[in-house]
């Protein structure tokens, strides 16, 4: 999966900027599914009104990591976000809905919306071109950012913690500092490395990681990242999976590089004492539902 630049609402901008916002709802008209971008991936802000100096390049002003996408309606997404939405009143939200459909002024049915967390603005904008990648002058919606078909945000994020964080956002969000930002770095360069690891799991251990987790899939891979700690959740539904969950679990060591890391193996099933003990001299833990 890769990070995305949108080019965004100025509006709604100016609204969670000024608020200190770090939840925003951003929402577009497309129902698709992103070929490349999903849960647990960065997504940039182009400003247009941000340009370079010199080549009138658009620039981005900060980035939010999405937590969910879902298609709603637009009474649904009122209820659900509110003024994450970047609008203080349900009208307001309407009325921009309407203005951006140009031509047709009428409500759609439904619209998609990208949830955002730990949003943070930049000081000053920066541009894709500083990492060699070019903007369409004429993009109308997103682009990837990836070089040799793979993800390059980590260097946007080199140069925005330069740049640092927007001093007003900083002001009222007393806790939020640039280190903020290579917490994003780390994660990052962890997804980075979980691109590279081929795991495959049946449609039963899928829906128990979902179920019974709160963890994010990246190319298949279940984990979470909080306060830079990395949790990766093993899912076992059969008994006849577990040479295979260690397999794995051997596969995922020898391949993240990370201190902060646990493994924990979570299952429906009752396991016997052999299985247990083995367990404990992996130091993987075990979660039982």
């Amino acid at each position: 999966m890769s990070s995305i630049a949108y080019l965004t609402d100025t509006n709604m901008l100016d609204y969670h900027r000024l608020k200190g916002n770090q939840t925003m709802a951003f929402w577009r008209f497309s129902l698709k599914d992103f070929a490349r971008f999903s849960q647990g991936d960065l997504f940039f802000f182009i400003d247009r009104r941000e340009r370079h100096p010199h080549t009138n390049e658009k620039g981005l002003v900060g980035y939010g990591r999405c937590a969910s996408i879902k298609n709603l309606s637009i009474s649904q997404t009122w209820k659900t976000y509110k003024t994450a939405t970047g609008y203080n009143t349900y009208k307001n939200f309407q009325d921009s809905v309407r203005y951006y459909r140009k031509n047709d002024h009428r409500l759609p049915a439904q619209i998609q919306t990208i949830l955002l967390e730990d949003v943070i603005f930049f000081q000053h904008p920066i541009f894709l071109s500083e990492i060699g990648i070019a903007l369409n002058e004429r993009l109308e919606s997103f682009t990837y950012i990836e070089k040799e078909g793979r993800d390059a945000s980590n260097e946007l994020i080199d140069i925005a913690s330069k740049v640092g964080m927007d001093l007003w956002m900083m002001s009222q969000n007393p806790e939020v500092f640039d280190y903020e930002m290579d917490k994003d770095r780390e994660h990052q360069a962890l997804r980075n490395q979980m691109m590279l690891i081929d795991v495959e799991y049946d449609k039963e251990q899928i829906r128990l990681l979902k179920n019974h987790t709160k963890s994010v899939a990246h190319h298949n891979i279940y984990y979470s990242f909080e306060n830079s700690n990395l949790i990766l959740y093993l899912p076992l539904t059969k008994r006849s999976q577990f040479n295979a969950i260690i397999g794995i679990y051997t596969l995922l060591k020898a391949s993240i590089d990370y201190d902060k890391t646990q493994y924990v193996l979570i299952t429906n099933l009752n396991l016997d004492s052999k299985m247990v003990h083995l367990l404990n001299l992996l130091n993987l833990e075990l979660e039982q539902i």
